[in-house]
């Protein structure tokens, strides 16, 4: 593991993301649809890095965090910040709070709403500007839906997106984009 990598706390997914973990300083897309367990893996990143002793702030646009399932998961609450924002444009505003206080090594953005919305580019940009200075990684929870192939996140704007899927082994996380580390 290098030093520019946040590592997510479970080795399967690590051995698939450049340099074995999620890179620091970038936006980074975790997207799946009903059911597909990203929240699961979004739980286990969050458990990690609180029991590691990080600090993780969560924008929970659509207000469905569940703290004690958290907990349950192995997080550590008390290194956790909990924003729940009223609308988009402060849910946008909250998080580059987050990534500007460089207090936070993760800031998690739900978009797990209905109708998924769309972001326009500029805001996102400013926001990869800041979380690159402080070296934050903005890992954005998205629905997605092979129906609609709409995606909240403009093109170009995240430096890694993956996939969560439902096997019968458990959980596959694929990356489906990558604009940092090697091509393997």
């Amino acid at each position: 593991m290098s030093a520019g990598v946040l590592p997510t706390g479970m080795a399967e997914v690590d051995a698939r993301l450049p340099g074995g973990g999620l890179p620091k300083g970038c936006l980074i897309e975790l997207g799946g649809g009903l059911s597909s367990g990203k929240g699961t893996v979004t739980d286990r990143l969050v458990a990690s890095l609180t029991l590691a002793a990080g600090w993780v702030g969560y924008v929970d646009l659509p207000a469905t965090l569940y703290p004690p399932s958290l907990a349950s998961a192995g997080a550590r609450l008390d290194r956790l910040l909990i924003v729940r924002p009223s609308a988009l444009p402060q849910a946008l505003w909250a998080c580059e709070l987050l990534v500007r206080c460089r207090g936070f090594d993760l800031v998690v953005f739900d978009l797990t709403i209905a109708p998924s919305p769309v972001l326009a580019p500029a805001p996102l940009h400013r926001l990869a500007r800041v979380a690159e200075q402080g070296q934050a990684v903005v890992l954005f929870v998205t629905q997605s839906s092979r129906e609609l192939d709409r995606r909240p996140l403009p093109p170009g704007v995240t430096a890694l997106r993956l996939a969560v899927t439902r096997s019968r082994c458990g959980l596959d996380v694929n990356v489906v984009r990558r604009r940092v580390g090697s091509s393997e």
